[in-house]
């Protein structure tokens, strides 16, 4: 018996060779006809996994440059594209690797990776999600949250950031990095931008107040033309669906949802006279406000700000 098999009707001089076989290896002949099978089938096994993974990274490779497509102001990308850019002298082959014909090294795929600005190990092996989603925190220090912001020490500087308020009662923050036409780094944070915060959330807050003023004067500064700030209110199943990680980070944001939030959350001439943003907004802002105005250092930095002698700036603005 072999597991629900019953073989019956070997030839004579395969069980006699079997038998040999199993006296010479010091086996049973059921364990060594087990072994023999195994043997037989396993090249087409082999091949059948192979198959089965080729055809899974196609099918990953196509998603991922479709998510990338539909990403508006960006030509449309086919392999032949990708092929130059990471250095291959055919486009034909990266064609094959897309409808699951060849496979592609780790090294070309973390490359296409790399180009495409979704995750190496999602593209490799299907682990993860498409596009990576971190988590972090905010620095409390306004300078060093407009650095974070904007990556200013990094080599590669943020070209576009996105500040996503969801569109819900707790108002959760996302944020989104934008590197060029469609590489990204997405972030969710512990940040709401509502009232339905307690104590900490309104330092949180009171501090995403500051750094909110601080980026607008560098925005605004000479230093700031490099990059585009917009802020945004999202619905929450659109918010769902960038934190899921299969949706380009930037597609949802392509339908309507700009608000300039941002640019009023601080400001009292602005807050008290734009209508509201969302249901609670001038609420939400009077109270920041009053925090701000009581607690000694951010009210100091505030106007720090306000007379443009913030240290993000010195040669913009004298300040040693």
């Amino acid at each position: 018996m072999f597991g629900k098999m019953a073989i019956r009707n070997i030839p004579e001089e395969v069980l006699t060779a079997l038998e040999a076989l199993a006296a010479r290896n010091d086996r049973s002949v059921e364990a060594e006809a087990r072994i023999a099978l195994r043997s037989h089938v396993q090249p087409t096994v082999e091949r059948e996994i192979r198959n089965t993974r080729v055809a899974e990274v196609g099918t990953r490779l196509t998603n991922v440059l479709e998510q990338v497509n539909q990403v508006r102001g960006t030509r449309t990308l086919k392999p032949s594209h990708i092929a130059q850019a990471i250095g291959e002298d055919r486009a034909s082959e990266v064609e094959d690797w897309f409808i699951g014909q060849e496979e592609p090294t780790f090294t070309q795929l973390a490359s296409i990776a790399d180009y495409l600005g979704c995750s190496r190990d999602w593209l490799q092996h299907g682990d993860g999600k498409m596009f990576k989603v971190h988590t972090e925190r905010l620095s409390e220090s306004a300078g060093e949250a407009v650095e974070q912001l904007l990556d200013l020490n990094a080599e590669r500087p943020v070209t576009f950031l996105h500040l996503v308020r969801e569109e819900s009662a707790a108002g959760e923050l996302l944020i989104i990095k934008q590197y060029d036409d469609w590489r990204c780094a997405t972030w969710t944070t512990p940040i709401h931008v509502s009232d339905a915060i307690g104590a900490g959330g309104e330092r949180a807050l009171s501090c995403l107040s500051v750094t909110l003023q601080l980026l607008y004067a560098y925005y605004t500064s000479r230093r700031g033309t490099r990059v585009l700030v917009k802020s945004y209110q999202l619905p929450s199943e659109a918010c769902k669906a960038i934190r899921g990680g299969a949706t380009h980070p930037l597609v949802p944001l392509q339908d309507g949802y700009e608000r300039p939030w941002w640019e009023d959350f601080w400001d009292e001439g602005q807050f008290r006279e734009h209508a509201d943003y969302w249901v609670g907004w001038k609420a939400i802002c009077e109270r920041i406000f009053r925090v701000v105005s009581n607690d000694d250092r951010l009210n100091q930095l505030r106007e720090q700000i306000a007379r443009k002698q913030h240290p993000l700036f010195p040669h913009e603005f004298g300040i040693a």
